[in-house]
């Protein structure tokens, strides 16, 4: 998508949005692929890597309405990982699921593409003492594992 399409709303006060067509056509992924990218990039630096507290702050800073959500994204167009941005942003919904902050969601979704092959190596070593303790976090949630599922790489 280009920053000028007429996909996105014009530009708000604070100077996001849409730009006109007279500039420079920049690409840019559409908001809720870009979502979906960092959830995906979290798995893979959630044990030790310094960024995955940036993909978790920008994940949550789009989600916020006064931000991204509600102007140039909605829930509805976050295909795989709706679920997880329902909890971040209806607290009765986590609430509800038993799941504040979607850290249960999280941790499944780690095992899960681990379990399947999909989890990407990570950009450098991981750091033992670092990042997410699953060996806590899993018996916690009631989530059963294998011990070499969270071992370090």
């Amino acid at each position: 998508m280009l920053v000028s399409d007429s996909r996105i709303k014009l530009e708000p006060p604070e100077g996001r949005g849409r730009v006109t067509d007279g500039l420079y056509p920049v690409k840019m992924p559409a908001p809720a692929r870009y979502y979906e990218a960092m959830i995906l990039l979290m798995p893979r630096d959630c044990r030790g890597q310094l960024t995955m507290g940036h993909w978790r702050v920008d994940a949550r800073y789009m989600l916020r309405l006064d931000h991204c959500r509600g102007q140039n994204l909605n829930l509805d167009d976050i295909e795989p990982f709706r679920e997880y941005a329902k909890r971040l942003t209806e607290e009765e919904y986590d609430t509800q699921k038993g799941d504040q902050t979607g850290t249960r969601y999280f941790c499944q979704l780690y095992l899960d593409m681990k379990r399947s092959n999909k989890l990407p190596a990570p950009e450098r070593a991981q750091t033992p003492g670092e990042g997410w303790n699953f060996a806590r976090l899993l018996p916690e949630y009631g989530i059963p594992f294998e011990e070499s599922e969270i071992a370090l790489d």
